[in-house]
């Protein structure tokens, strides 16, 4: 089959792991390409993207000095931004740039073209105003321009951080992803039962309750053993977090399946590691093939929590398996599981107090 090779072509895998495309030539519009390289539409935006005369002058000039797309370019090369890593950077990138990319209400300026001394409270509340539809991502946005305008403030490019005063949104809660019931897993189990690939993933989900930014890499290299048993240790891609997670004895017969020379757990078709990306895409065709759409890995994640919170884990032990900072997070998961077990509690209470009462009947 013959393969297409195109000059200028930039990939990148977005926040919700859909990969986008798109052109990018020194001197010409970074041009977003639609639908898959090789397809017609692709091949359509390509070819005009690459027949325009170059619009931008390289290197200098190319942003307006004082700009906030200015500002973007140096926060880009900071210490402070290289500091985190490519995953991270990616999302933060993403974020600043769709807030640098809108246009602020009522005028025909982009945020980028804005010089940053000019940007006051009721500009970022506004723009901020039309994500309302998205509060969630308003907030996270909130949390990135704030770090940018330290920054500025920082460098003496403004005098104060117009973010500060502008009060992050309230994302309402609508449970997120979904999480797998314990009928759904077991449906899961049976239907796989002669595929050992799709059972690990699921067990590697289950058992240690990680993302499937760390499922997909897991290999031999992690297991340690001591006195106290066998552990798989490793640092979280999320948060840079020591995890150390005891292998239990449903995970063990699983990894007793993997051939004694692969030293990852999980590898595609063609013998070579999964993708994070790769991974959760595979999951869910897995899921699918057992009868059960429309959930997750990070719902296995979720289930494990409500799993450890019915066996009377606490919040911090439930925060230690998940490698949460703070117990907010864990709540999300567990606050279901904590309401059915305090309101049963408290009716116990009730029916003890009910039969300690003495009952007087009239003669």
């Amino acid at each position: 089959m013959a393969t297409i090779r195109l000059k200028y072509i930039k990939r990148f895998e977005d926040r919700h792991g859909t990969v986008r495309h798109y052109y990018n030539r020194s001197g010409f519009p970074k041009t977003v390409l639609p639908g898959k390289p090789g397809s017609p539409e692709f091949m359509a935006a390509y070819q005009l993207a690459s027949g325009e005369k170059p619009q931008i002058v390289p290197g200098k000039g190319r942003h307006k000095t004082g700009s906030f797309s200015a500002l973007l370019a140096e926060y880009y090369g900071s210490a402070e931004f290289k500091g985190v890593k490519d995953l991270t950077r990616k999302n933060y990138r993403y974020m600043l740039e769709k807030f640098s990319e809108t246009r602020i209400p009522d005028t025909d300026l982009i945020c980028g073209d804005v010089q940053v001394k000019d940007f006051r409270p009721a500009h970022i509340r506004r723009i901020l105003d039309s994500w309302a539809d998205k509060p969630g991502l308003s907030r996270n946005i909130r949390l990135r321009i704030l770090k940018v305008f330290s920054f500025a403030v920082q460098r003496e490019y403004c005098d104060a951080n117009p973010v500060r005063e502008i009060k992050a949104v309230r994302p309402k809660r609508k449970g997120g992803f979904p999480t797998w019931t314990q009928e759904e897993i077991a449906l899961y189990f049976k239907h796989h039962a002669e595929n050992p690939k799709a059972r690990l993933a699921m067990q590697l989900l289950l058992s240690l309750a990680v993302r499937r930014s760390d499922a997909h890499r897991l290999g031999r290299q992690h297991i340690i053993e001591n006195e106290e048993g066998r552990f798989l240790s490793f640092r979280s891609v999320k948060g840079d977090k020591q995890m150390t997670i005891a292998i239990d004895d449903d995970l063990q017969r699983e990894l007793d399946l993997v051939p004694a020379d692969q030293i990852q757990f999980l590898v595609t078709e063609y013998g070579k590691p999964f993708s994070a990306v790769g991974f959760s895409n595979k999951f869910k065709a897995w899921a699918v093939e057992a009868g059960v759409k429309g959930k997750s890995a990070h719902g296995i994640r979720k289930a494990a929590a409500v799993e450890a919170a019915h066996a009377g884990s606490s919040a911090h032990e439930v925060a230690a398996l998940h490698g949460h900072n703070n117990l907010r997070e864990v709540e999300i998961y567990t606050a279901e599981v904590e309401q059915m077990r305090l309101a049963k509690e408290a009716q116990t209470k009730r029916e003890k107090a009910k039969a300690r009462t003495k009952t007087f009947k009239p003669d």
